[in-house]
């Protein structure tokens, strides 16, 4: 089964006028509510159906379930508005969607803690900073080129200093979560010290982005450090397990396709990883069966709720259709 036939299933799904997918129970999309307060992920699904002539119109229409709302203030406003609303204002050009995406970036921008030097993820009054904001700072990068706001810019390059200093380790692994009274915090890996692969795959993500905005090398070291780390601990399929310490645990071929969408940028060392971890997304991952929902197998969205484990998550689809020219 195709992707855009896989699309036209979900597409004739009542649970639509609730919700967006989110993650696979059994090969089946489990909906999330539009008003869910964990909105992070809430945006993939449009964007998706925005990549495709024929599905834009329907993706504009399921925006118009989001714009209806006010999602809360926390760090990952940026997944949610750089996934949908700003490829849906780049389609459009709507005013009105350019006045709401300023004002959600300055909402993220407005977490921003002088004293810290960085978003907390737990909100206003928190001191924790966690790995996967870098990638959720795309949103306040994209804000400053587009409304040439040094402000959002600012905000996003001191936030990646500070994942510098607080969670990438010498050896190029990271942390989720760090408090700075408490220290490390097990997140959603195996430990608080060991190096959850999504996490990981998230950061090397922003630092490239961080590179790719200001130029300067230590964002671009910081993400070779981490896919180095990464390409070492990793079996002969390339696919990443879903904690780098727990080898034998289950994969988590969504950290494996951000992880693809990062290694596009590089070449040489990470030549051989790059094709090992393709061919085995699009041979073993991608999912043929009409049966099965999703069209990236193999993803481990919560190891310790249980959720989503060998099974397809919407972000793991959203990086695969632009990595594996599905």
């Amino acid at each position: 089964m195709s992707l855009q036939e896989k699309i036209e299933r979900i597409l004739k799904n009542q649970n639509l006028s609730i919700g967006l997918p989110s993650y696979t129970i059994r090969g089946r999309w489990w909906f999330k509510p539009f008003d869910h307060l964990d909105f992070w992920d809430l945006g993939f699904f449009i964007g998706l159906l925005l990549k495709f002539d024929e599905f834009k119109a329907v993706g504009l229409k399921l925006l118009e379930m989001l714009e209806e709302r006010i999602y809360p203030l926390n760090h990952n406003l940026g997944f949610l508005f750089y996934s949908s609303f700003v490829p849906a204002y780049l389609e459009t050009g709507s005013n009105k969607l350019k006045h709401r995406i300023k004002a959600e970036a300055e909402r993220m921008a407005s977490l921003f803690n002088e004293e810290l030097g960085f978003i907390p993820m737990d909100g206003p009054g928190g001191d924790s900073i966690a790995i996967d904001t870098l990638a959720s700072l795309e949103f306040l990068w994209w804000a400053s080129r587009e409304y040439g706001s040094f402000k959002f810019s600012d905000i996003a390059m001191r936030h990646a200093l500070s994942s510098l200093k607080f969670l990438l380790r010498q050896d190029g692994s990271t942390f989720h979560i760090c408090s700075l009274s408490k220290g490390p915090i097990r997140g959603q890996g195996l430990s608080s010290l060991s190096c959850w692969s999504r996490g990981a795959a998230w950061g090397a993500l922003g630092f490239l982005r961080a590179y790719e905005e200001t130029k300067e090398n230590l964002f671009k070291e910081a993400c070779e450090r981490i896919l180095r780390f990464a390409m070492s601990n990793v079996n002969e399929d390339g696919v990443p397990p879903w904690d780098f310490c727990d080898k034998d645990g289950p994969k988590d071929t969504s950290a494996g396709a951000i992880f693809l969408k990062v290694l596009s940028s590089f070449n040489g060392d990470f030549s051989l990883w790059r094709e090992s971890l393709h061919r085995s997304l699009s041979i073993k991952y991608v999912a043929k069966e009409e049966n099965w929902e999703g069209f990236l197998k193999g993803g481990c969205y919560h190891y310790h709720w249980k959720k989503g484990i060998d099974e397809s998550l919407i972000w793991g689809d959203f990086f695969a259709l632009d990595v594996l020219e599905l």
